[in-house]
Order: C-alpha cells, then sequence, then structure tokens
C-alpha cells in the first residue's frame, strides 16, 4: 500500500502544511497526468490527507490503530445529545445546537496535533471527535431527508 504522507513528500503527521499539500498535488497531478491509475491513487490520497478527520484516521492507521464503531459510553453519549437535540423545538436553537458542537470538533481538530507523539491519548481524542463528527452527520442527514 503507498504510504501517502511519502507520496506527497510530507512528514508522516496529522499536522501537515495543506497548502503546501495541495501545491505538491497540483504538481504531481501534471506529472501523473498521463496514468489514470496514478491520477487515481493521488487523488484518493489527496483528499485523505486534506481533511482532517480523514487524515486523522489514515495516520492512526498507519500505527496500527482503528477507530471503527462506538463504545458503549460513546452510543449513551449519541442517544442524550440526539434527545436533547430532538427536544429543542425551534429550529435556531437547533442550528445553535450543531454550530457549538461543531465549533468544539474543530477546536478539538485543532488540539489533535498536540497529542500525535502519544499515540493512545491521539486515539482517545480522536475517538471523541469522530463521535461528535458523526452526530453531526446524522444531524444533517436528518435535516436534509425532510426537505
Amino acid at each position: 500500500m503507498q504510504n501517502y504522507f511519502e507520496l506527497f513528500d510530507l512528514p508522516v503527521s496529522f499536522d501537515i502544511d495543506v497548502a503546501n499539500l495541495t501545491s505538491v498535488y497540483l504538481k504531481k497531478q501534471r506529472e501523473f497526468a498521463a496514468s489514470e491509475s496514478n491520477v487515481e491513487i493521488l487523488n484518493s490520497a489527496y483528499f485523505i490527507l486534506k481533511n482532517p478527520i480523514k487524515r486523522a484516521e489514515y495516520f492512526l492507521s498507519l500505527s496500527g490503530k482503528n477507530i471503527e464503531g462506538m463504545t458503549s459510553n460513546q452510543a449513551e453519549q449519541m442517544f442524550k445529545l440526539r434527545e436533547e437535540y430532538e427536544n429543542l423545538q425551534e429550529q435556531d436553537l437547533k442550528n445553535k445546537f450543531s454550530e457549538d458542537i461543531k465549533k468544539d470538533v474543530d477546536e478539538k481538530i485543532l488540539q489533535l496535533a498536540n497529542y500525535e507523539n502519544d499515540i493512545d491519548i491521539f486515539c482517545e481524542k480522536f475517538a471523541e471527535i469522530k463521535f461528535l463528527n458523526s452526530f453531526l452527520e446524522k444531524v444533517k442527514f436528518d435535516v436534509y431527508s425532510r426537505n
């Protein structure tokens, strides 16, 4: 399996320079234009590395860690979050609730780089991010499925 960090000449690290990633991606895209299979790998690698949640999952997978599913505690928290969200009567309050969780996720993602030298703590912190992001995805799906 191709190491995506190596493909872009980046150190294996959660904390990357996304602007540099994009610059290298565009350069390599021109180089690989003749080879369809290489472009597919390049596009997939870029998509994963530019997205902090996908990048964290990939970073963990390189360390042999895998975060699949939820713990029973996270499932219970998810149920409570959804219940709290559903109990809000006004859409403005629901939007504010979701926005606050999104801000929390964004802050936690920024802090995640602080833990990459301790993979177990990184994994624990990322599990919380993934859990909250899953809640946001479910809320977004619910909103779109109603329209």
